[in-house]
């Protein structure tokens, strides 16, 4: 029986990298790259191409993009495609936030389901020292409810979560966990590539801000940019604990929890 894989985010976590260096190298010619582009289309006829006689793969973060309810995300999926197995991936909620607000505010928040409310960054509201996460925002990104919301819909053993983090500081050890899921087996050249390219447009991070945008906020928000990074945290602490005993990873080595 031919088995498809539908990568579909988190954004904000290596996609366009992985979308050119690591599914190409994994899935060959089965990979049909990413479907679409526009953050208006909320037509899921590209999924049409997961439901085709041949093994197929693609990759689309648009898919959590267009929505603010993960579960809903996992049953529009369910009920539209067949032998399926699902891939996320995450990556630590302060950057990962961080990089989306960034993201948003250069496209005047045009992008995104603005349900999700990322004004915990916005200046204004960094004056007034907000303490919590909108309900929305918090759940969206509550990783424990990502993986019951999939694993109940496609089962334990076809959903996969990329780790951000391991992929990009220990990329042999985070590609042989994806080959153990997917059953795949590509050569030693091959993953001498992939390690080769995560040099390669590695998305920004807090150690080494290469988008002007993310390096003017983080000093001119120096002082506050520790209690934010705190708040969210706090409010991911033990979801995230659950979360590393669900997929048998240690998050804590990459600060999702202590």
């Amino acid at each position: 029986m031919k088995e498809n894989f539908l990568h579909i985010g988190y954004h904000k976590t290596g996609t366009s990298w992985m979308q050119k260096f690591l599914f190409p190298e994994i899935f060959g010619d089965a990979y049909v790259g990413k479907p679409f582009n526009d953050y208006n289309n909320k037509d899921w006829s590209f999924l049409d191409s997961l439901n085709s006689e041949e093994e197929r793969a693609a990759s689309n973060e648009w898919v959590m993009k267009q929505h603010s309810d993960i579960n809903n995300v996992a049953s529009i999926l369910q009920d539209k495609l067949t032998n399926t197995k699902i891939l996320i991936s995450i990556r630590r909620q302060p950057e990962m936030l961080l990089s989306r607000f960034l993201h948003l505010s250069q496209e005047r928040f045009k992008l995104w389901d603005m349900d999700l409310n990322l004004c915990l960054f916005r200046p204004p509201v960094l004056k007034k020292r907000r303490r919590y996460l909108s309900l929305p925002l918090y759940w969206y990104y509550n990783f424990a409810e990502t993986y019951r919301a999939f694993t109940s819909k496609f089962g334990e053993q076809n959903v996969h979560f990329i780790i951000y983090e391991n992929l990009f500081t220990n990329t042999n050890d985070e590609v042989e966990r994806f080959l153990r899921f997917s059953g795949k087996g590509i050569s030693d050249r091959q993953k001498k590539m992939i390690e080769k390219n995560t040099s390669i447009g590695i998305n920004k991070t807090k150690d080494n801000p290469k988008s002007p945008t993310e390096e003017i906020w983080y000093k001119e928000n120096r002082i506050v940019q520790q209690e934010i990074f705190s708040i969210i945290n706090n409010a991911y602490e033990k979801t995230n604990q659950e979360m590393s005993e669900l997929i048998k990873f240690d998050l804590s080595k990459y600060g999702y929890c202590k």
